[in-house]
C-alpha cells in the first residue's frame, strides 16, 4: 500500500485518502494535485492498469421507428390471403 499526505496544511499525521489495490503494480503515477474547491485536502490522481476484453456485440437491433408501415400495410392488402393460407401448414407458412 502507498499513501501520501493529501493535507495542504501538515497539521495531522491521518491518512485520509487511500488507493488501494492487491496488486500494487496495477496503480501507478500516483500523485497529489491542488485542492478540491475550499476542501482543505488535495486531490489524489493516479493511473490504474488493466486488460480489457473487447466485446463485439453481434446482435442486430432494429430500429423500428424508421419502418415504412405504410408500404408494409399497401402490400399485406394486395395479398390474396385465402390462396396464400390454402393447403397444410408448411406450405402456408412457405408461402407466408
Amino acid at each position: 500500500m502507498l499513501s501520501y499526505s493529501t493535507l495542504t496544511e501538515h497539521t495531522s499525521s491521518a491518512v485520509l485518502d487511500l488507493v488501494f489495490s492487491r496488486e500494487p503494480e496495477l496503480v501507478s503515477n500516483v500523485k497529489i494535485v491542488e485542492n478540491l474547491g475550499t476542501s482543505d485536502h488535495n486531490m489524489v490522481s493516479f493511473s490504474i492498469h488493466h486488460e480489457q476484453n473487447n466485446f463485439v456485440n453481434t446482435r442486430q437491433i432494429r430500429d423500428y421507428n424508421k419502418g415504412d408501415y405504410q408500404s408494409i400495410r399497401e402490400e399485406l392488402k394486395q395479398t390474396d390471403w385465402n390462396v396464400c393460407m390454402s393447403g397444410k401448414t408448411t406450405e402456408c407458412w412457405n408461402n407466408f
